[in-house]
């Protein structure tokens, strides 16, 4: 599933504590989390199957 893909890289972003990784860790929290609330919004117009 594709949760369990962005669960991986999450926890491979904690895993390594890298500094110049982080920067690109949080923004991609900030993008997962930008698009999950937009698939929500677009789900309540659209019913994905």
């Amino acid at each position: 599933m594709i949760f369990n893909f962005f669960y991986k890289v999450l926890f491979e972003g904690v895993k390594s504590s890298n500094p110049t990784f982080a920067p690109i860790y949080c923004l991609w929290v900030f993008y997962y989390h930008l698009i999950l609330s937009i698939t929500l919004t677009t789900s309540k117009h659209k019913v994905f199957r």
